[in-house]
């Protein structure tokens, strides 16, 4: 039989037909159709809201009746008690390879594919999943069984390849399966696929950004009654590159190449009873593997008190991450605002149908109602309009009010209804290969645990490094909202020994010239950083006879404790900053260094209670003062006392020279723009006085035996035994190194004219580095004219 439809929109229908008067149903149906879409046969059916595939090309429809599958009941009859009780068909589809759907009230909210920081009014425009074209190979077979009062559709094709792409999001999902069956009308759904995802840009956090992200797996799932199971296996996601804006002192942090593998996913989709929030579950199951590779890359912001001069520097590593107890969680809420209403209800003046009510309004309502019922919101019961809804309208009814009265209930259950925020949260061992600019840092081993609610992130790790020793325990709470981000680093002990000093088993590539072989360093911090990158909260570093060198200096058994409290002004001492050692040496030996000292930088407070060391058997002491700049400084006085001039030849290596005696005097020292300043330091040796003279066999000894009588060299026989009363400095150093010295030595040598009284007086423009050689100090021609002068030789 052939039959022939034609509608005047221009749809056509055209069928080829087999029956059989003893059957209800057909044996064999062709029907060839040529549609704009399926709204219109779907509407028809009463099944309104559901896909409409736009079509606009040739659509074919096969139908065959086949054999009984064996799991079907013995008896074949179609009809028994004049219904239907069994049916089994082939029906294939042949389709256009690619066509629109649009997804009407199963649309997808935008989700990740949405920036998080986009606001928008109309709650409707949030569904950005709202249409996808469909691609296949153009033909879809499958085996439709009824039986049990069950209808089993089933795909035949064991390699069937469907896409579903979405230009708007640039997003695509394509399903290659291996089987695929479903259950009618208690819908249930089994299927097994090869699945792939991909994305140009997703959007998981505030100020982030995910390009080219792609997902494969091998999924089995099963579907029913608003349950989805899934298991995956042999999952792989990549994504090309993850930027993140977010995080307070990173100006940018880039990760590239990322690939994550993980052996087995278990996948749920889960509703309320209500059927008002939608809940995806993904997470991994026990004793699976799962790893991760990337290249990441941060920039970050060394300098936060001054926000116009930050200076970057940029970190790389190579990731290697294995990942544990991977979970995730996402909520959707399923029930929708209404659309606008398109025109302005009357009030009806006559009698009218039950079909002139706002079915769709109605039945909201009811839905509305029972919902009331169900979670006890009482007050929505106040609000409820009596609506007959098995009557017509009344004469008079204002139709207008009673739909404003059922928008304003839906609304109040559409904002009642709340979702939870994206989790996710992970175990994690990272192993990774870092660099601070140019400089390698080492390999460093990372486990932890990671967790993300919503715009809260919190990640708590351990950090050690190639020789697996820890170094850093800490914690990181970072909103994304805020911009706000607090790093705890927890309370830790380094111990250092020959075998394990920080150079080479605590940071082997350590980019500054530091070495500590001995002793403890207690560390433990604080920090929270706003948008703004201003900070707040506390370091305490301790220490406890640390020993080691820095470049040429050497410090021994020092201890100390500083505990500073940070703000968005300044950084202040919150106890008085205490270190001592028993040596450190600068180039000058120093013995027991004490300082005790306060300081807060926000308010230029700057406070030295105490300080003092031994030099050369003597003492070097700063009196307490109060300053208000580190850069100019009016002055802070040292007191020198007693320091051993034979111990300072001694340590300066002057073996032509013997000095004794002892020294004391003050030297105030001044900073000017951050340069230091000396104005009228003074220093005077203590009585009796002491010996200046050269040692006999010495370098100038001989030189002086090798000269005629009235030789400059010969006037120096005069410091052969040379016994001062008295040496006064008076000195003066300019910021640009300049140094004018004064002095005055009184005394006499017994062996030279009788043991004659030889005072000098010498002025000398010099600097400290010709100061401080001793040798040129005593052949220096001012020394000589000097004394030249005492003796009357011209």
């Amino acid at each position: 039989m052939h039959t022939s439809l034609v509608r005047n929109d221009g749809n056509r229908l055209d069928c080829d037909t087999v029956i059989l008067f003893a059957q209800p149903l057909p044996k064999y149906m062709n029907c060839n159709a040529k549609f704009k879409g399926t709204k219109e046969f779907t509407d028809r059916l009463g099944l309104k809201g559901l896909p409409d595939a736009k079509i606009n090309g040739p659509l074919r429809f096969v139908a065959i009746q086949t054999e009984a599958p064996v799991d079907a009941p013995k008896d074949k009859r179609m009809l028994v008690d004049n219904k239907l009780a069994t049916a089994y068909y082939d029906v294939g589809f042949e389709l256009p390879e690619s066509f629109a759907i649009s997804l009407n009230k199963y649309a997808i909210p935008a989700g990740l594919f949405k920036k998080k920081a986009e606001k928008t009014t109309n709650r409707l425009k949030e569904k950005q999943l709202a249409d996808v074209q469909m691609i296949t190979d153009g033909r879809i077979d499958f085996n439709v069984n009824f039986y049990d009062k069950l209808l089993r559709v089933i795909l035949r094709d064991k390699k069937e390849k469907i896409s579903f792409v979405n230009k708007r999001t640039q997003s695509s999902i394509n399903f290659d399966f291996n089987d695929l069956n479903c259950l009618y009308p208690d819908l249930q759904c089994h299927i097994n696929a090869e699945v792939e995802a991909q994305a140009k840009t997703i959007y998981p956090m505030p100020e982030s950004q995910i390009n080219d992200f792609t997902f494969k797996t091998h999924m089995v799932a099963t579907w029913a009654n608003h349950l989805l199971i899934a298991q995956m296996t042999n999952n792989n996601i990549s994504m090309d590159q993850v930027n993140v804006k977010g995080i307070p002192g990173l100006q940018k942090s880039l990760s590239k190449d990322i690939n994550f593998h993980l052996d087995s996913l278990i996948g749920l989709y889960t509703q309320d009873k209500f059927k008002t929030v939608g809940n995806f579950t993904v997470y991994q199951p026990a004793d699976t593997k799962a790893s991760l590779t990337s290249e990441f890359i941060v920039n970050r912001n060394e300098d936060f008190d001054n926000n116009d001069h930050d200076s970057l520097s940029r970190y790389r590593a190579d990731l290697g991450i294995k990942v544990n107890n991977f979970y995730l969680s996402q909520e959707i809420k399923l029930i929708k605002p209404l659309p606008p209403v398109k025109a302005k209800p009357v009030v009806v003046k006559e009698k009218t149908t039950t079909d002139s009510i706002d079915t769709i309004l109605i039945k909201k309502l009811i839905l509305i109602k029972k919902l009331v019922e169900l979670t006890g919101l009482s007050h929505l019961k106040d609000l409820s309009p009596q609506v007959d809804f098995t009557a017509p309208y009344k004469v008079g009814a204002d139709i207008a009010a009673i739909q404003a009265k059922i928008r304003a209930e839906h609304q109040v259950l559409y904002e009642s209804v709340t979702v939870k925020p994206l989790q996710l949260k992970s175990d994690y061992d990272i192993t990774f290969s870092a660099q601070r600019n140019n400089q390698k840092l080492g390999k460093i081993y990372s486990q932890g645990h990671a967790q993300l609610n919503g715009s809260e992130l919190n990640i708590n790790s351990k950090f050690k490094n190639s020789n697996h020793a820890l170094f850093a325990d800490m914690r990181l709470l970072s909103n994304f909202d805020t911009g706000v981000s607090n790093i705890k680093l927890k309370r830790h002990t380094f111990t250092f020994t020959p075998e394990q000093d920080l150079k080479s088993f605590y940071i082997p590539v350590l980019p500054i010239d530091l070495n500590i072989t001995q002793g403890q360093l207690t560390t433990s911090a604080d920090i929270t950083v706003n948008k703004d990158k201003q900070i707040s909260g506390f370091i305490d570093l301790s220490t406890h006879r640390i020993t080691g060198e820095y470049e040429s200096f050497r410090f021994g058994n020092v201890g100390s404790h500083i505990h500073l409290a940070l703000s968005s002004t300044g950084v202040k001492t919150q106890s008085p900053l205490e270190i001592s050692a028993d040596y450190l040496d600068v180039g000058v030996p120093m013995s027991n260094p004490r300082l005790l000292a306060e300081f807060d930088t926000s308010n230029d407070y700057y406070h030295i209670a105490h300080g003092t060391t031994e030099l050369y058997g003597g003492n070097i002491t700063i009196e307490p003062i109060t300053i208000t700049s580190l850069s100019n400084i009016k002055q802070v006085r040292f007191t020198v006392s007693g320091v051993d001039l034979a111990r300072v030849i001694a340590e300066a290596d002057q073996d032509n020279i013997e000095l004794t005696g002892r020294i004391d005097g003050v030297i105030p020292i001044a900073l000017e723009d951050g340069s230091i300043v000396i104005r009228n330091a003074t220093l005077q040796t203590q009585k009796p006085g002491g010996v200046l003279r050269y040692i006999q066999g010495s370098t100038i000894d001989k030189k002086v035996k090798e000269v005629g009588t009235y030789s400059p060299l010969n006037i120096v026989e005069v410091l052969g035994n040379y016994h001062y009363n008295s040496i006064a400095l008076a000195f003066d150093y300019a910021k640009n190194g300049d140094l004018s010295l004064k002095t005055r030595i009184e005394g006499n040598n017994p062996d030279f004219q009788h043991g004659r009284p030889i005072n000098v007086n010498i002025k000398l423009n010099d600097n400290i580095p010709k100061l401080l050689r001793s040798k040129e100090f005593i052949d220096s021609s001012p020394i000589v004219a000097q004394i030249k002068q005492q003796l009357g030789v011209q």
